[in-house]
């Protein structure tokens, strides 16, 4: 980096969006964005899966910059009621391993990316006993 540049830095956040009992992935983001988006504007943006969102900060100059936007963006989804919805489960995850431990350890079982694929498919798609259920 050259001197007469400066220092940036944004964050972005990712929240799984999860069924409080059953603790399943729940395909709700095009049902929580118009709310979340009323809170915090163009910062929240739906991901490749219905079942996350992401939150971004604008481009800050110091570390407590982001820490005041991401306190800021937070605050705004859990007034919004967005937040409780899309916080849940980062110990059960966290206990269970990383997703890339998880999809290594399913090639490691399998020995093939159709082990990994099935994998992932299962752990994102809904379950049979949940479809037919309101969402």
């Amino acid at each position: 980096m050259r001197q007469s540049e400066e220092f940036t830095i944004g964050v972005e956040e990712e929240y799984q969006i999860v069924d409080a009992e059953t603790r399943e992935l729940r395909p709700r983001a095009l049902r929580i964005l118009p709310g979340a988006r009323a809170a915090v504007g163009e910062q929240v943006t739906p991901e490749m899966y219905l079942s996350q969102i992401e939150i971004g900060t604008p481009v800050c100059r110091t570390l407590a910059e982001v820490r005041a936007e991401l306190t800021r963006l937070r605050g705004a989804l859990e007034e919004d009621g967005a937040w409780e919805e899309v916080s849940g489960l980062v110990r059960a995850t966290l206990g269970r391993g990383n997703g890339a431990a998880r999809q290594r350890a399913a090639y490691e079982r399998a020995n093939s990316w159709e082990g990994v694929v099935d994998y992932v498919l299962t752990e994102t798609l809904p379950r049979p006993e949940s479809m037919g259920k309101a969402q």
